[in-house]
Protein backbone atom coordinates (compact mmCIF):
# COMPACT_ATOMS: atom_id res chain seq x y z
CA UNK A 1 0.00 0.00 0.00
CA UNK A 2 2.71 2.86 0.73
CA UNK A 3 4.62 2.07 -2.13
CA UNK A 4 1.47 2.24 -4.18
CA UNK A 5 0.51 5.70 -2.54
CA UNK A 6 3.96 6.77 -3.03
CA UNK A 7 4.00 5.73 -6.77
CA UNK A 8 0.52 7.70 -7.11
CA UNK A 9 2.34 10.57 -5.55
CA UNK A 10 0.00 11.48 -2.70
CA UNK A 11 0.53 12.93 0.80
CA UNK A 12 -0.24 10.10 3.65
CA UNK A 13 0.30 8.60 6.89
CA UNK A 14 0.71 5.45 8.47
CA UNK A 15 -0.65 5.26 11.97
CA UNK A 16 1.06 3.26 14.30
CA UNK A 17 -1.23 0.84 16.53
CA UNK A 18 -3.57 1.90 19.03
CA UNK A 19 -2.48 2.93 21.94
CA UNK A 20 0.01 4.92 19.70
CA UNK A 21 -1.96 5.92 17.40
CA UNK A 22 -1.70 9.30 17.52
CA UNK A 23 2.21 8.67 16.29
CA UNK A 24 2.65 8.78 12.31
CA UNK A 25 5.18 8.09 9.56
CA UNK A 26 3.99 10.12 6.84
CA UNK A 27 4.87 10.76 2.89
CA UNK A 28 5.04 13.95 1.69
CA UNK A 29 4.97 15.15 -2.05
CA UNK A 30 5.74 18.43 -3.52
CA UNK A 31 2.47 18.54 -3.84
CA UNK A 32 0.02 21.61 -2.95
CA UNK A 33 -2.05 20.56 -0.02
CA UNK A 34 -2.75 22.29 2.63
CA UNK A 35 -4.95 20.37 4.95
CA UNK A 36 -1.87 17.80 4.89
CA UNK A 37 0.07 20.66 6.29
CA UNK A 38 -2.17 21.73 8.52
CA UNK A 39 -2.43 18.64 9.84
CA UNK A 40 1.32 17.95 9.95
CA UNK A 41 1.35 21.24 12.30
CA UNK A 42 -1.37 20.26 14.43
CA UNK A 43 1.09 17.11 15.31
CA UNK A 44 4.24 17.85 14.69
CA UNK A 45 5.40 16.17 17.75
CA UNK A 46 4.05 12.90 16.90
CA UNK A 47 5.27 12.30 12.95
CA UNK A 48 8.12 10.52 12.07
CA UNK A 49 9.22 10.23 7.81
CA UNK A 50 7.92 7.61 6.40
CA UNK A 51 11.23 5.67 5.14
CA UNK A 52 11.49 5.33 9.11
CA UNK A 53 8.52 3.01 8.82
CA UNK A 54 9.47 -0.95 10.03
CA UNK A 55 6.48 -1.40 12.44
CA UNK A 56 3.00 -2.78 12.16
CA UNK A 57 0.47 -0.06 11.58
CA UNK A 58 -3.13 0.45 12.45
CA UNK A 59 -4.54 2.70 9.77
CA UNK A 60 -3.22 4.44 6.51
CA UNK A 61 -4.34 7.94 5.73
CA UNK A 62 -4.06 9.53 2.67
CA UNK A 63 -5.41 13.25 2.43
CA UNK A 64 -6.39 14.40 -1.23
CA UNK A 65 -7.38 18.02 -1.85
CA UNK A 66 -11.36 17.25 -3.21
CA UNK A 67 -10.54 14.41 -5.86
CA UNK A 68 -13.32 11.41 -4.97
CA UNK A 69 -11.46 9.90 -7.84
CA UNK A 70 -8.61 8.84 -5.78
CA UNK A 71 -10.99 6.74 -3.15
CA UNK A 72 -12.83 5.08 -6.11
CA UNK A 73 -9.40 4.23 -7.37
CA UNK A 74 -8.29 2.71 -4.25
CA UNK A 75 -11.57 1.14 -3.59
CA UNK A 76 -11.06 -1.35 -6.35
CA UNK A 77 -7.45 -1.45 -6.73
CA UNK A 78 -7.54 -3.11 -2.75
CA UNK A 79 -10.91 -4.43 -2.42
CA UNK A 80 -9.03 -6.73 0.54
CA UNK A 81 -9.11 -3.84 2.46
CA UNK A 82 -11.63 -1.77 4.36
CA UNK A 83 -11.32 1.64 2.30
CA UNK A 84 -13.63 4.77 3.80
CA UNK A 85 -14.19 8.39 2.41
CA UNK A 86 -14.51 11.39 4.82
CA UNK A 87 -14.16 14.77 4.67
CA UNK A 88 -11.68 17.00 6.41
CA UNK A 89 -12.21 18.23 9.93
CA UNK A 90 -9.66 20.51 9.21
CA UNK A 91 -10.93 22.60 6.08
CA UNK A 92 -14.18 20.93 5.88
CA UNK A 93 -13.81 19.99 2.06
CA UNK A 94 -10.43 18.11 1.13
CA UNK A 95 -11.22 14.18 0.44
CA UNK A 96 -9.87 12.10 3.59
CA UNK A 97 -9.34 7.98 2.79
CA UNK A 98 -8.85 5.91 5.75
CA UNK A 99 -7.43 2.47 4.57
CA UNK A 100 -7.59 -0.27 7.06
CA UNK A 101 -7.83 -4.04 7.48
CA UNK A 102 -11.01 -5.64 5.93
CA UNK A 103 -12.13 -6.72 9.20
CA UNK A 104 -12.37 -2.84 10.69
CA UNK A 105 -15.87 -0.48 10.20
CA UNK A 106 -17.87 1.11 12.13
CA UNK A 107 -20.72 -1.49 11.33
CA UNK A 108 -18.43 -4.68 11.87
CA UNK A 109 -17.60 -3.15 15.05
CA UNK A 110 -21.36 -2.12 15.90
CA UNK A 111 -22.85 -5.22 14.90
CA UNK A 112 -20.01 -7.55 17.13
CA UNK A 113 -21.01 -4.87 19.94
CA UNK A 114 -24.67 -5.33 19.85
CA UNK A 115 -24.62 -9.18 19.79
CA UNK A 116 -22.45 -8.99 22.57
CA UNK A 117 -24.83 -6.97 24.86
CA UNK A 118 -27.77 -8.81 23.64
CA UNK A 119 -29.28 -5.41 21.55
CA UNK A 120 -31.87 -6.34 18.61
CA UNK A 121 -32.55 -3.34 17.02
CA UNK A 122 -29.94 -0.43 16.05
CA UNK A 123 -30.76 3.45 15.66
CA UNK A 124 -27.41 5.15 14.09
CA UNK A 125 -26.69 8.76 13.68
CA UNK A 126 -24.19 10.08 10.93
CA UNK A 127 -22.93 13.27 9.75
CA UNK A 128 -20.36 12.06 7.31
CA UNK A 129 -19.31 9.82 4.24
CA UNK A 130 -17.08 7.57 6.88
CA UNK A 131 -20.18 6.78 8.74
CA UNK A 132 -22.52 5.20 5.65
CA UNK A 133 -21.52 1.79 5.84
CA UNK A 134 -22.60 1.93 9.39
CA UNK A 135 -25.78 3.69 8.12
CA UNK A 136 -26.51 1.28 5.61
CA UNK A 137 -26.53 -2.04 8.57
CA UNK A 138 -28.27 -0.18 10.87
CA UNK A 139 -32.20 -1.09 11.51
CA UNK A 140 -33.10 3.28 11.39
CA UNK A 141 -30.61 5.68 9.93
CA UNK A 142 -30.57 9.23 10.30
CA UNK A 143 -27.70 12.13 8.77
CA UNK A 144 -27.40 15.08 9.98
CA UNK A 145 -28.37 17.96 8.47
CA UNK A 146 -25.09 19.99 7.69
CA UNK A 147 -24.27 16.13 5.97
CA UNK A 148 -23.21 16.11 2.02
CA UNK A 149 -26.44 16.11 -0.25
CA UNK A 150 -25.74 12.47 -1.48
CA UNK A 151 -26.27 11.13 2.03
CA UNK A 152 -29.32 13.07 2.79
CA UNK A 153 -31.11 11.32 -0.05
CA UNK A 154 -29.92 8.45 1.01
CA UNK A 155 -31.03 8.52 4.98
CA UNK A 156 -33.38 10.57 6.83
CA UNK A 157 -32.20 13.57 7.52
CA UNK A 158 -32.21 15.44 10.99
CA UNK A 159 -30.58 18.24 13.09
CA UNK A 160 -29.47 16.60 16.12
CA UNK A 161 -28.99 13.54 17.90
CA UNK A 162 -31.26 15.30 20.54
CA UNK A 163 -34.23 15.23 17.81
CA UNK A 164 -32.98 11.54 16.84
CA UNK A 165 -33.90 10.53 20.71
CA UNK A 166 -37.02 12.08 20.56
CA UNK A 167 -38.43 10.87 17.60
CA UNK A 168 -37.49 7.06 18.44
CA UNK A 169 -38.31 7.09 22.23
CA UNK A 170 -40.48 10.86 23.02
CA UNK A 171 -39.35 12.96 26.01
CA UNK A 172 -36.89 11.45 28.50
Amino acid sequence: MVNYLQNENLDFMVHRQIPENHWFFFHRTVNHNPDFERRMKIYQKYQIPVANWEEKASQVLAIVPENPEYFQKLKKRFPDLTIIRTTSPLDGSSLWIEIFPKNVSKSQTASWLSKKIGITTTIAVGNDYNDEDLLHWSDKSYIISSAPEVLKQKFTTCNTVSEVIKNEFGEI
